[in-house]
C-alpha cells in the first residue's frame, strides 16, 4: 500500500530563430492496494528556467485507489540564454492527505544547446584581389553583417546581408599598417541578426599578403662628373667617370632600405649616389641598380653605356 509517483521533463522541440525549446512535463501519481484520496486536492509545481528564480504553479488532483493518475501533463516554452544553452528545473509537491503523507518529486535537464552566431570561414587573401567569405548559418532566415579589423583600420564589409558567400576585395592601402612586413593578421567580425534581433558576434582572424605589384620605384641618372662626355658627345676611356645617382620611393608606406649598384666588372656600391674611377676600357659596360624595401622587396634599373676609345 504505497504511492510512488514519477516526474518526465522531456525537451520535445527547438527553435533556431526564436532561440527556444519546447519542453513536455508529465507528472503522475500511482497509488497500490488500499492508498487513495478521492477528495479534490490541490497540488503544487515549481518551475526554475535557466537558474533563474522558481515561479509556482497549482494543479487539482484526486488519487482514486490502485490506479496511475496523471496530475500534470503540459507543454511549455522555454527560452535559451543567448548562447543558445539552456536549462530547466522542475519540483512537485503535494499533500496526499493519507498514510504516504507529503510526496516530492523533482528533474533538472540539461537542454540542446541551439547553435547561434555564424562564424566566418575566410582563406588567405591578397591585397587587391577578391577572396571569399563563406558564411554557414544555423538558419536560412539569419542575416550577417560583415566588418574587417586590420592593423588601425575597420570598416563594414556587408549588412545584414542573406549571401552565404560574400565577396570581399581588401584594398592595397592595407599594406600601409605592415610597411615592413608582405603578411599580415587581422579578423573579420561577423554578427548575426535574426530580424532586427541580434543574435551574437564572432571573430575569425585573417591573413592578408602585400600584391607581388607593390614593389619600390627606382630611377637612375648617369653622367659624367669630369665633363668629358659633354664635350665628346660620350664617354671617353681613360678621360671619364661615371656617377650614378639613384631616386627610390618606398610604396604603401616601406622605406627603401639597401641600394646595390654595378658597373660591369669594374665598381660595386652600396648607396644611393656612386661613382667610378677614370673608365678602363672602351666599348659597352652594363650598369645595374637594385634597391630593396623595408618588405624585402625589390626593384632593378639596368642600362648599357657606350665608351669611347681613348687616342691621343
Amino acid at each position: 500500500m504505497a504511492v510512488t509517483q514519477s516526474l518526465a521533463v522531456d525537451q520535445i522541440g527547438q527553435s533556431i530563430e526564436g532561440n527556444y525549446s519546447t519542453v513536455r512535463i508529465r507528472w503522475t501519481s500511482t497509488q497500490t492496494g488500499s492508498s487513495r484520496n478521492g477528495f479534490t486536492r490541490t497540488a503544487y509545481y515549481y518551475i526554475s528556467i535557466n537558474g533563474g528564480a522558481e515561479q509556482e504553479y497549482t494543479v487539482s488532483y484526486t488519487l482514486p485507489a490502485n490506479t496511475t493518475q496523471v496530475i500534470l501533463d503540459t507543454t511549455i516554452t522555454v527560452p535559451h540564454n543567448a548562447d543558445g544553452s539552456g536549462t530547466i528545473m522542475v519540483r512537485t509537491w503535494m499533500d496526499t492527505d493519507i498514510s504516504a503523507g507529503v510526496v516530492r518529486t523533482s528533474k533538472t535537464v540539461n537542454l540542446s544547446t541551439i547553435p547561434r552566431a555564424t562564424t566566418a570561414a575566410v582563406g588567405a587573401l591578397t591585397m587587391g584581389k577578391a577572396g571569399t567569405i563563406s558564411l554557414s548559418p544555423a538558419s536560412t532566415s539569419f542575416r550577417h553583417t560583415l566588418v574587417y579589423y586590420f592593423g588601425e583600420l575597420s570598416g563594414t564589409i556587408a549588412t545584414k546581408t542573406a549571401t552565404t558567400d560574400v565577396s570581399w576585395t581588401p584594398p592595397k592601402s592595407f599594406a600601409e599598417q605592415i610597411p615592413s612586413n608582405t603578411v599580415g593578421i587581422g579578423s573579420i567580425h561577423c554578427i548575426t541578426y535574426s530580424g532586427d534581433t541580434e543574435i551574437g558576434e564572432t571573430s575569425t582572424p585573417i591573413t592578408v599578403t602585400v600584391s607581388d605589384d607593390a614593389v619600390p620605384t627606382i630611377s637612375v641618372a648617369l653622367s659624367d662628373p669630369t665633363k668629358v662626355a659633354d664635350t665628346y658627345g660620350g664617354y671617353v676611356q681613360l678621360r671619364s667617370r661615371l656617377k650614378v645617382a639613384i631616386t627610390a620611393v618606398g610604396v604603401y608606406g616601406s622605406s627603401v632600405k639597401a641600394y646595390s649598384v654595378k658597373v660591369g666588372d669594374i665598381y660595386t656600391g652600396a648607396s644611393a649616389n656612386n661613382t667610378t674611377d677614370y673608365l678602363p676600357s672602351a666599348g659597352t659596360l652594363a650598369v645595374s641598380c637594385t634597391i630593396t624595401d623595408s618588405r624585402g622587396r625589390t626593384a632593378t634599373w639596368t642600362q648599357n653605356i657606350t665608351v669611347i676609345a681613348y687616342a691621343r
